[in-house]
């Protein structure tokens, strides 16, 4: 089946306002040594969910600075999910379970300053939620129709649910996250509203749609990194400016409000580089600089 890489509906981010401050770089006393000696800096993950098998596969590109010399890292998935392989420089670094957690060992100690890119490759199938949300679990749902409907329940448990990430509130990434997800093509439907977009604009958004990468500079917790896939998606956008398109988000077919007077928030002739949709599942454009 042709896929597509798209962006799911609603990736709901919350920020820390009780754990670090981005730009003061230090760990709390009692760190374990694995977490102590980096500060997370970014996330980029990319995921390949099977909706019928249950199934997750992707990886993470974890980017951090050492605050001192350090060789061996830590990072929490929660079981059935498992890491299968962690890359640095185009190698292989090794890596020991333990518990929840993976050790991965350097070939010799980071220095202290230095800016650092690993690739974590992770699969399995992720626990599934009972009661949602009053307990942690992927949600292997469907709408009324039968069609998919993918999400995922992080209470209590947080982001480790599904992902390898560092699982400490006090350490977000502090230049935030880029997120992005293959589905088949045949859960994108963008038939309803593609056609108000480009004829108020003037614009064509075929391909924003099809292929469209949400990032944020905003620091994040992992506890707070989640989706919601529906027939229809769309991506959270830091900058840009409202549009009239209010979705409404569920299991069930996107409703659309489309009031004419608010269009005039976006300056007529401007350049469109990105489409998103915003907390509020308000669509936002993003425009070219």
């Amino acid at each position: 089946m042709k896929k597509s890489l798209i962006q799911l509906l609603c990736l709901l981010i919350v920020v820390c306002t009780a754990g670090a401050q981005p730009g003061k770089e230090h760990m709390p006393a009692g760190t374990i040594p694995e977490y102590s000696w980096w500060n997370l800096l970014h996330y980029t993950i990319s995921i390949t969910p099977d909706y019928n098998k249950k199934f997750l596969a992707g990886t993470n590109t974890i980017r951090f600075r050492a605050l001192q010399a350090g060789r061996l890292l830590q990072l929490d998935l929660l079981e059935p999910m498992k890491i299968t392989a962690v890359t640095w420089k185009q190698g292989a670094l090794p890596f020991m379970k333990k518990g929840t957690a993976y050790q991965v060992s350097f070939p010799k100690a980071i220095s202290k300053g230095e800016t650092v890119s690993i690739t974590v490759h992770f699969e399995g199938n992720p626990v599934a939620a009972k009661r949602p949300p009053w307990d942690a679990g992927w949600i292997w749902s469907a709408d009324k129709q039968g069609r998919p409907w993918m999400s995922i329940a992080c209470e209590a448990a947080g982001g480790a649910l599904w992902l390898p990430c560092k699982r400490a509130a006090y350490d977000e990434p502090d230049n935030g996250v880029v997120f992005s997800i293959t589905i088949p093509d045949t859960l994108v439907s963008t038939t309803d509203i593609l056609p108000v977009l480009n004829q108020v604009t003037g614009r064509d958004f075929s391909k924003v749609f099809d292929q469209y990468l949400r990032s944020t500079n905003v620091p994040v917790l992992e506890y707070a990194l989640r989706n919601d896939t529906l027939q229809y998606r769309w991506a959270n956008c830091v900058d840009g400016f409202d549009m009239p398109v209010k979705i409404t988000a569920g299991p069930q077919p996107a409703r659309f409000i489309y009031p004419d007077t608010q269009w005039q928030k976006m300056p007529i002739g401007t350049g469109v580089a990105a489409i998103a949709a915003d907390r509020n599942f308000y669509v936002k454009c993003k425009l070219v600089q």
